[in-house]
């Protein structure tokens, strides 16, 4: 997959029923520059657009590769998003973040990490277990990625993190004595602009407390790591769905529809009931 030339393939696992492979073009990315040419962004800008057209099962397929073999690339972050692995698209958002942070490219790579963002803003709450979403943020955080006008503008996430916060939050300054004091409020007490200010200075401090808060955390995640691997995303409909063995005459039909459609079980369906519909009321009235 790393090699800048010759044949690229991607065995996919027995369990994904695909009767017709479908090409994977995330290959032959040279990772080694920073260097945003035309023609390099011409390029990711075309596999961005060949994605869209891949089904869902090569995609968590490619996205579990990548886990295996990582390329710290933004490309590789969207195949993650669009498998629904929220944890190593951050991860890999962080390497990236890392090694862009300090470049000339300023302007395009936070037009970059912005679409980015929003992606994983989008999916964050749609994700099942509540302890991944809070390892998310604390990822982003502790890396100091620039969302703190993101996260302090939704009280969401901000009521799910406070937690994490408590025993953090630096002494303020009253502009009535100009004396500092500790405040006992919980984040989500403050208004926007506090909020944002407080979660930018710990995020830029990341002071010893809190990296023992992440890797305690951290630690506590293990099973529920373990356990989204029983989980699979659909990029379409958004939606997860634990990993099920399909049954009845239509099983390998559904499966089939599930990867090409990008949805779940249950949207599938519901999708096939509403096309029935109309050919049923017809069928009525011309009995």
């Amino acid at each position: 997959m790393k090699a800048s030339k010759g044949p690229k393939s991607l065995e996919l696992p027995d369990d994904n029923n695909v009767d017709t492979p479908t090409p994977i073009p995330l290959v032959g990315i040279d990772t080694s520059t920073l260097e945003a040419s035309p023609s390099r962004v011409e390029e990711e800008n075309r596999l961005a657009e060949r994605l869209k057209e891949c089904g869902q099962q090569p995609l968590n397929a490619v996205s579990r590769f990548l886990v295996r073999a990582p390329v710290v690339h933004w490309l590789a972050v969207r195949v993650h998003l669009m498998a629904g692995d929220l944890v190593h698209a951050v991860e890999t958002l962080v390497d990236w973040w890392g090694r862009h942070s300090v470049t000339k490219e300023r302007d395009s790579v936070g037009e970059v990490l912005g679409r980015m963002l929003d992606s994983i803003w989008t999916l964050l709450p749609l994700y099942p277990t509540r302890e991944i979403r809070q390892l998310v943020l604390l990822m982003l955080l502790m890396a100091n990625v620039p969302i703190h006008d993101r996260f302090a503008s939704d009280l969401r996430f901000v009521k799910l993190m406070e937690s994490f916060f408590d025993g953090l939050i630096p002494p303020l300054k009253s502009h009535t004595t100009r004396q500092t004091y500790q405040s006992r409020r919980r984040l989500s007490e403050y208004n926007q602009a506090e909020r944002e200010s407080i979660v930018k200075l710990i995020s830029q401090k990341r002071s010893e407390q809190l990296r023992q808060k992440y890797s305690t955390f951290r630690q506590r995640c293990e099973q529920p790591l373990k356990s989204s691997s029983q989980l699979r995303f659909y990029s379409n409909c958004r939606h997860y769905e634990r990993c099920i063995v399909e049954s009845g005459p239509n099983r390998v039909d559904i499966i089939e529809a599930k990867n090409r459609m990008r949805k779940c079980t249950r949207c599938v369906i519901r999708d096939r009931q509403q096309k029935q519909a109309p050919r049923r009321s017809l069928l009525h009235d011309s009995g």
